[in-house]
């Protein structure tokens, strides 16, 4: 005889249950690519563009397709003349080497005499995404800066070492004017809960914290600034170390966690 199927009987196989349903890890990447509503032209426009129409979506894979690769001074002229078209902004006499790739790009602001070097990622998407880069400011090869929301700034006659990474998601990173910043630098503005562990830590709750760093302050080589971290005026942070909290103005920091070592003198030596 078969037995009656008890409809009131949950089944519990799965111990995340609908939590994983409640707790889904999508952000604003996967929405756009798996969305099921847009046609494959409007995915891709919202994933490298953003909110922009077909018309710039051409002229910006015109743009890039064409000339973002282009060797020699043949491509360093047509990228300084064209990328004024793709750009939120930028001023005068900036420089773009070879095969830097532009994420919605009307959203980055670059100010005067700026260097951005070969092989650079710049993506300024999500909502209220932004980068905006000073004066006189080099960033270096195979900088990484990516926002999902929220600003990285870049103050005045800075200069970013090569394959350093800035990424930041809902909540700003602020770098001041006259900043050093040197190679395999981290600096990151979010982390997750995990502290469940019915519920993947992918899907716990996302935590952000903006990061500042003051006017005048050395990173040296493959330092790590994590979220929530403040770094004043005039300081400088030692090769390998990891800050996470404050350091205060004019101190010599190293370490990991990066404690002050010693004072910098706020006077002149003459």
């Amino acid at each position: 005889m078969k037995m009656k199927k008890n409809s009131d009987h949950k089944d519990t196989s799965d111990p995340l249950g609908n939590q994983l349903k409640e707790n889904r890890a999508y952000g604003p990447l996967q929405e756009v690519v798996f969305s099921n509503s847009d046609s494959w032209v409007k995915r891709y426009r919202n994933l490298v563009c953003g909110d922009t129409s077909n018309i710039f979506l051409l002229k910006f894979e015109l743009i890039t397709g064409f000339f973002g690769g282009l060797p020699g001074a043949i491509g360093f002229g047509l990228r300084k003349y064209l990328y004024k078209y793709i750009l939120g902004d930028i001023g005068h006499n900036v420089i773009f080497g070879r095969n830097i790739s532009l994420a919605h790009s009307p959203n980055i602001r670059i100010g005067n005499n700026c260097l951005i070097a070969d092989n650079c990622e710049l993506n300024a998407s999500g909502e209220g995404g932004e980068i905006v880069i000073g004066n006189n400011v080099t960033i270096g090869r195979g900088v990484f800066l990516r926002t999902k929301g929220g600003k990285i700034i870049i103050g005045d006659n800075s200069a970013l070492g090569a394959r350093s990474i800035l990424v930041t998601r809902n909540t700003d990173i602020t770098i001041g004017k006259n900043h050093m910043m040197g190679a395999f630098v981290y600096i990151g503005t979010g982390s997750h809960q995990y502290e469940r562990g019915d519920i993947p830590m992918n899907r716990q709750e996302y935590i952000a914290k903006p990061v500042t760093i003051e006017e005048d302050v050395w990173l040296g080589i493959r330092a790590t600034v994590l979220p929530g971290s403040t770094i004043r005026a005039g300081s400088v942070i030692g090769a390998c170390s990891l800050v996470n909290g404050e350091i205060a103005s004019y101190k010599v920091a190293a370490g990991i966690p990066a404690k002050t070592i010693k004072e910098r003198s706020r006077n002149s030596l003459g």
